[in-house]
């Protein structure tokens, strides 16, 4: 449908302007690789299973007992191996750090704008037409190393930390922070990510003009004012359709 003049465009993170996933296949393979070389003989996938469904329930230290995400991330991997050889408490605490520092390293190595990314926000930039954000949840640390990897910042108006605010994604509070810092009205603003909940519904509730859902190779689902794409590159198609 068309809309008033869209001011505004606030762009995800993960698995939107960046692969994160793929970020993470590739990491894990290294992971995989150094346990392989300093445990012959033991299966390395039960260790990464087990820091993955932590790190999935847990990103961050849940007591803040620990000094930052990636000290806690590193506990997570120490745990992972003890819980894989319990016998042995010693070999656990000693290879914890080389996996978390090769597994953080190759994952922010591969944290990277693809050319036809970098090149789209390029051109909206150059079009004057709109005011560009970025709006991230998670751990401020750990969110600003990726945005540091990907050099999207200069390409972006305004980058918001969501994990920062007092709310993050889908609260209506932390989609109103970035319009302010924007000086847009949400009304005409659009919203775009990869999650349903997060980036598509947040936006809808908090009277954004539309959101365009990054959904990868996910099925379509009919819902108002949401227009799926699978690649953040498609963006441009959606705001003709919209204007």
């Amino acid at each position: 449908r068309k809309m008033d003049h869209v001011e505004a465009i606030i762009f995800d993170l993960d698995n939107t302007l960046v692969d994160t996933q793929g970020a993470d296949v590739k990491a894990y393979e290294k992971v995989i690789l150094i346990l392989i070389s300093e445990r012959p003989g033991r299966d390395p996938e039960p260790v990464v299973s087990h820091f993955r469904r932590a790190l999935a329930l847990m990103p961050s230290d849940p007591n803040a007992s620990f000094p930052s995400t990636d000290a806690w991330r590193r506990e997570l991997w120490a745990r992972a191996l003890l819980a894989d050889l319990p016998s042995d408490p010693v070999a656990a605490a000693a290879l914890a750090p080389a996996c978390f520092a090769l597994w953080n390293t190759t994952r922010l190595q591969n944290m990277r704008l693809s050319e036809a990314a970098h090149a789209m926000l390029l051109r909206l930039r150059a079009s004057g037409r709109y005011r560009l954000a970025l709006l991230t949840n998670g751990d401020g640390a750990t969110q600003r190393a990726k945005v540091e990897a990907c050099g999207c910042a200069e390409l972006v108006d305004v980058v918001v930390f969501a994990g920062e605010l007092p709310e993050e994604k889908p609260a209506p509070s932390a989609f109103h922070a970035c319009c302010g810092l924007l000086g847009a009205s949400p009304c005409r603003c659009v919203m775009v990510g990869d999650s349903l909940e997060c980036d598509v519904r947040g936006a809808q509730a908090a009277g954004f003009a539309a959101a365009v859902w990054v959904r990868g190779s996910v099925a379509r689902e009919t819902i108002v004012d949401r227009f799926p794409v699978r690649s953040v590159v498609e963006l441009e198609d959606v705001l003709r359709e919209l204007e």
